[in-house]
């Protein structure tokens, strides 16, 4: 026991001398002063960022809208004068007045509108028929680069345009109401269709649609933007189609 505590205490001296000459060589480090803890904030903040978009979709947010075109507006091909009036969904954008018709629409038409209205039918069909292959494309053979897959008939019995797009229309540049020229199609296009259904619904109805879905934008807002020709196709490019697939490649 005597030479266990002898040597302890040797040990001991040794350890101090060792430690004497070890010191010296150890630099003084300056502790590094506590950072401040700011995860909680920058959580907080993240979580105070996060909330829901303030802007959407145009299309989302009038997916289920059924707009009304024709309430209210004139009829007749006379040029009506005042501000038509129309009854629109609450979602769905307000068309310009008649006396701003917007970006594209002239006050008035550019020539004589009896003119215009006469052109409309003043051509005579210059060539027959697309042919149809087996992947059910068509074929015209003087527009070899046009190549449709869906017939006007086959359009119309779809339901596209929500059954809506032959209805009486008051065009805001030409200031008439243009109506019943639906009549100028085909009758094998429209045979056993509720024309009141599938061609003048007064509103767009998805539930006419093959799809069961509303999509598009309205004839006025496609005036307004400057996007139809008046003097050839009032409608747009589907009654230009429609046209075009009996026999009018050129324009009147």
């Amino acid at each position: 026991m005597a030479d266990f505590s002898a040597r302890r205490r040797h040990n001991i001296k040794q350890n101090e001398l060792l430690l004497d000459q070890i010191l010296p060589l150890i630099t003084n480090i300056e502790p590094r002063p506590a950072e401040p803890d700011t995860s909680s904030k920058s959580i907080k903040r993240k979580a105070d960022a996060s909330r829901a978009p303030t802007r959407q979709s145009k299309r989302i947010a009038t997916a289920s809208a059924r707009p009304v075109y024709n309430a209210d507006q004139h009829v007749g091909t006379s040029a009506p004068r005042g501000k038509a009036k129309t009854s629109r969904s609450a979602n769905t954008k307000r068309a310009p007045s008649a006396s701003d018709p917007g970006p594209g629409s002239d006050a008035e038409p550019s020539k004589n509108v009896e003119a215009i209205v006469a052109g409309w039918s003043a051509w005579t069909p210059e060539a027959g028929e697309p042919s149809r292959d087996d992947a059910g494309t068509f074929h015209f053979e003087s527009h070899p680069d046009f190549r449709p897959n869906k017939s006007p008939e086959e359009i119309i019995r779809e339901g596209s345009f929500g059954g809506s797009y032959w209805r009486p229309l008051f065009s805001k540049r030409l200031r008439i109401t243009v109506q019943d020229d639906w009549r100028e199609l085909p009758a094998s296009w429209t045979a056993g269709l509720d024309v009141d259904t599938y061609l003048t619904s007064a509103a767009y109805s998805s539930e006419v649609n093959k799809y069961g879905v509303s999509c598009g934008q309205s004839i006025e807002e496609w005036e307004a933007a400057g996007w139809i020709a008046h003097d050839y196709d009032v409608r747009g490019w589907f009654q230009w189609y429609c046209r075009f697939w009996m026999g009018r490649h050129q324009p009147a």
